[in-house]
């Protein structure tokens, strides 16, 4: 067993039936092991009988307790879930989504859209506590306002129009949430969100799943394919390593006083994106990266077939490399509140680094 628990579980609040989808993804598989050492009970959603026996040893050898977790069959891109029986949990930790640069959007409605407005429904019929876990550019009022969004009308949007700007995976997350919100509210379900940054590993084994856009980062610096960084100084990618973001879900089911919150976990002690591709650099024996291209050249490249295979990224990933700051005054209020300690980032990302390969044990979990 490998000791990646906080030690500020000692002193938990009542214990509850927690019902996570996504429950075999990279977050997932870290926020179960939290849970259940807490004390709670979790439900887990997966979609195939063979994933149980290895989230199982998953939980057991991340410090949780495989006793409090049992499984029940479903899928977010069937009707209702496509439950196979029945459930009756306290509080769902909706984690689940389908990701993907070039995502087909049939997908990202029926698992992201549709399956995210089944999953508030479920909240609804058992009076259960929701927890959606959106990501940190809904916290981006000016982005929104450039894509003309208005998260309180979702009717209103021309969402295809969205697509079509940020890439299908970023609008139907952005749809998803404005969606299952109002949704929530016109049922009556109590319900608050946590609002992610781009993930970074585990901060002490530095496990980061594959297909993680991080772990693509390190992938394309090790290779000695990043020839530049992209943007300029002020550019950076906001992270949050997987073990602060499952301590701030735990703790957060567990304040009764979050109805309606929105809770943004983003580390603002992240480097700049050339920092972290130089900090990348350095742990992996590569030479450092010096010269910047700017965001537009690199837009233009990836529009133009002939050149789009020279550029070691996507079109879609661009959007989330920002020089917009972002407020964590309510996370450090939080964080006080609950005695979270937040890893040292840079280190995490070193871990994350060294620990990196071209196979992901956590890549199989992906449901």
């Amino acid at each position: 067993m490998v000791d990646t628990l906080p030690s500020s579980y000692d002193d938990v609040g009542d214990a509850m039936k927690v019902m996570l989808t996504g429950a075999t993804g990279f977050i997932g598989s870290w926020t179960i092991p939290v849970l259940t050492s807490a004390g709670h009970d979790v439900i887990a959603l997966i979609r195939r009988p063979a994933q149980a026996a290895t989230l199982s040893d998953l939980v057991s050898e991340r410090g949780g307790d495989p006793e409090r977790l049992s499984y029940v069959i479903g899928d977010l891109a069937q009707p209702e879930l496509g439950l196979t029986e029945s459930v009756d949990p306290d509080v769902i930790v909706h984690l689940g989504a389908s990701f993907a640069w070039n995502l087909d959007p049939d997908v990202a409605r029926a698992t992201n859209v549709e399956g995210s407005l089944d999953v508030v429904r479920l909240a609804a019929r058992h009076n259960a506590q929701l927890v959606l876990i959106g990501g940190y550019m809904l916290t981006n009022q000016t982005h929104l306002d450039e894509l003309g969004i208005d998260l309180a009308r979702p009717d209103d949007v021309d969402w295809a129009a969205i697509s079509a700007k940020t890439g299908v995976y970023e609008a139907s997350k952005i749809e998803s949430h404005a969606r299952a919100v109002c949704l929530a509210t016109e049922l009556g379900v109590t319900w608050q969100a946590i609002h992610p940054a781009t993930l970074c590993g585990h901060s002490i084994t530095g496990d980061l799943a594959a297909g993680q856009p991080l772990n693509d980062l390190i992938a394309t610096v090790k290779s000695g394919r990043m020839a530049a960084i992209p943007g300029s100084r002020h550019h950076w990618l906001p992270l949050v390593t997987v073990d602060h973001l499952t301590a701030v879900i735990t703790r957060a089911i567990e304040d009764p006083h979050a109805h309606g919150r929105e809770l943004l976990a983003l580390d603002d002690r992240s480097p700049s994106l050339g920092e972290l591709i130089n900090l990348i650099a350095v742990t992996a024996g590569r030479p450092r990266v010096r010269a910047h291209v700017p965001i537009g050249a690199l837009r233009f490249a990836l529009a133009v077939p002939g050149l789009r295979r020279a550029v070691p990224t996507s079109r879609e990933s661009l959007g989330f490399i920002r020089t917009d700051r972002f407020d964590v005054t309510a996370l450090e209020a939080f964080e006080k509140s609950f005695g979270i300690d937040r890893p040292d980032i840079h280190r995490a990302v070193e871990a994350s680094t060294r620990a990196w390969s071209p196979e992901s044990r956590s890549s199989i979990l992906i449901s």
